[in-house]
């Protein structure tokens, strides 16, 4: 599809320069036209005018979602929708030696019926955007003409037609050599647009879905309730784990070292479930699945906004989920938010990053960190023919739930390797450390501070590393990080849950090493300690640094400090056996198993 865009000219501009007694009596007038942001044409610069005469055409080829998009608005309310396809047109006052001012803009929605020589007044823009112009006050004239291979063909000569531009398509269809139209625009042949797109369509290849006839419905997704865009599907998101969560509840020192955690999923504002909160953790383990409903209207948008573009549009559908970190006898506190565009190909456990919010809106929180793994999937949709109803948990628990974990850094860095998700898996959180030794020297030469780290490995492979907290000797970190044990391992594990099996040199154990970041020569080594892995976890545990063996790679003369650390164990395989005995398991009896839950599909964490 093609849009034929003429700016024939303006009345009544903002006059911008001055003449010799200071005095503002003119401007030299250009306008730029813009599509998704991007610049496709201007106009030439007229002198020293208020009242400028373009007559210049732009052309400009859309893609074929808008395209759809365009002919599917057949009302006025359509057209009006933040993501229908439309024009910025900005008016420039061109200047030599300083950069050009604006001097207004106008919006125009793209109709599929064209638009005929119509005047429009210019308008300020939002306030802080690029174009905004605070002073504005004029009109342009402006037409605008749709032309595409995909649409009926022209109506035969003498035949009445409601498009204004039926005789400007025509002459399209022959070669041009109009030297005005820009973008390369020759030689090329195009087919007049009809009063209705969608008469006649169906049964033709090239039409817009090959499935609807004639009628034109006053829906913005299709023409009847039958249409192709008018039935409604079913979509699964999967709440899986989130890693480096804000701190809010405290210790009994004062000092905020955890969370209790939980999801709450909202779609149009309305909760549609939640995840059972995980007590005392940073990096809390869901797997939880909820499902919706979308209905035939917001579904047509999701079935054609396929690409990126359309993804990030206002009013795609999308769900909110907000972390809440649970409190007794307090409103829970906010951890942070994110928005996810629901794509028609779904997502497998894509890690988000979590925001404030808007300042003023309902869950805003002023401060926020950390990630959350998420999947969505599609389970049901009538004009599908790969994804059916009677096989859609099926497709969940075989593609949504695959677990990508850190390849070689941190979750933090979302460098991923798939393995099973009932594989074994040990999480640790490196939560804070105190009083580190000092090896960076101040300006009179004595040792003050550090730029600590830390580095984990586990079987002497590099499971990830915090980042580098500058010139201090009490870091926080509040980094997590995932590691899968073979099955082997996880026995060991399972049977050495007493401390004399747990300090036997086969017992699987991370290493942390802590480095004092230095920039020109190679870090330093603050100190080492090895955590063996619990099979009932770890909470908050200080861990005194030591030197490590004298000629290994890590060792380091003198140390000093502690380390806080917890560490989660999900058995996995294991997991049916002794849930009991894990402090990390789910409970029905967490107080949160209220009229959402009901809505939620959970799924065993092993």
């Amino acid at each position: 599809m093609n849009i034929f865009i003429t700016v024939h000219k303006a009345t009544n501009l903002l006059a911008k320069d001055r003449n010799v007694f200071g005095k503002r009596t003119s401007s030299d007038p250009y306008i730029k036209v813009f599509y998704k942001g991007e610049a496709i044409g201007k106009t030439p610069t007229k002198k020293k005018t208020l009242n400028p005469s373009w007559e210049h055409i732009l052309q400009h080829s859309l893609g074929d979602y808008d395209e759809k998009t365009i002919l599917a608005a057949t009302t006025p309310a359509c057209l009006k929708r933040p993501n229908h396809p439309s024009l910025l047109l900005v008016v420039f006052d061109h200047d030599i030696a300083s950069k050009d001012d604006v001097l207004g803009q106008i919006t125009i929605p793209i109709s599929f019926k064209g638009v005929e020589k119509q005047w429009f007044t210019l308008q300020s823009g939002e306030p802080k955007t690029k174009y905004f112009c605070p002073n504005t006050q004029g009109k342009v004239l402006v037409s605008i003409q749709i032309a595409s291979t995909k649409l009926p063909p022209a109506p035969t000569e003498g035949s009445s037609s409601s498009n204004p531009f039926a005789a400007v398509a025509r002459s399209f269809e022959n070669e041009s050599d109009d030297e005005s139209i820009e973008l390369g625009f020759k030689k090329k042949r195009q087919k007049v647009i009809s009063s209705n797109p969608f008469v006649n369509v169906k049964g033709d290849e090239d039409s817009v879905d090959g499935s609807v006839d004639g009628g034109q419905g006053s829906g913005c997704g299709g023409n009847n309730n039958d249409g192709p865009l008018s039935a409604e599907i079913d979509v699964a998101i999967t709440l899986h784990k989130a890693i480096n969560l804000l701190a809010k509840d405290r210790n009994m020192m004062g000092k905020h070292t955890t969370s209790d955690p939980y999801v709450k999923v909202f779609y149009n504002g309305d909760s549609i479930g939640k995840t059972f909160f995980k007590k005392k953790t940073l990096a809390p383990v869901w797997n939880q699945t909820l499902e919706h409903v979308i209905d035939e209207d917001e579904a047509g948008l999701i079935r054609n906004g396929q690409d990126a573009y359309s993804l990030t549009r206002p009013n795609h559908p999308s769900f909110l989920l907000v972390l809440y970190d649970h409190d007794n006898g307090t409103a829970d506190d906010i951890l942070g938010q994110v928005t996810i565009p629901i794509a028609y190909k779904g997502s497998e456990r894509e890690w988000y990053k979590l925001e404030t919010g808007e300042p003023k809106s309902k869950y805003y929180c002023k401060k926020t960190s950390g990630e959350i793994q998420v999947s969505v999937k599609i389970t049901s949709d009538p004009l599908s023919h790969t994804v059916k109803v009677h096989d859609a948990k099926k497709k969940i628990s075989e593609s949504a739930f695959d677990d990508e974990s850190s390849d070689d850094e941190s979750l933090d860095f979302g460098k991923k390797k798939r393995h099973s998700d009932d594989a074994p898996k040990a999480t640790i959180v490196l939560h804070q450390a105190a009083n580190l030794l000092a090896l960076d020297c101040n300006i009179v030469g004595k040792h003050t501070t550090s730029d600590p780290y830390v580095v984990v490995f586990y079987k002497g492979e590099k499971v990830g590393k915090t980042p580098v907290r500058k010139k201090t000797l009490n870091p926080e970190w509040n980094s997590g990080f995932e590691q899968v044990v073979s099955e082997e391992e996880a026995e060991l594990i399972k049977k050495g849950q007493d401390a004399y099996s747990m300090k036997q040199s086969g017992h699987p154990s991370f290493l942390l090493v802590l480095f004092d970041h230095d920039n020109g020569s190679s870090d330093d080594v603050l100190g080492v300690v090895t955590v063996p892995i619990s099979y009932k976890g770890i909470e908050n545990q200080w861990y005194t640094l030591e030197r490590g063996r004298p000629n290994s790679k890590y060792h380091c003369k003198k140390t000093q400090g502690e380390i806080q650390v917890s560490i989660q164990f999900a058995p996995g395989v294991f997991g049916d056996e002794s849930d009991d005995d894990n402090p990390f398991a789910d409970s029905d009896s967490d107080g949160s198993d209220d009229e959402d839950d009901e809505k939620a599909i959970c799924f065993s964490e092993g």
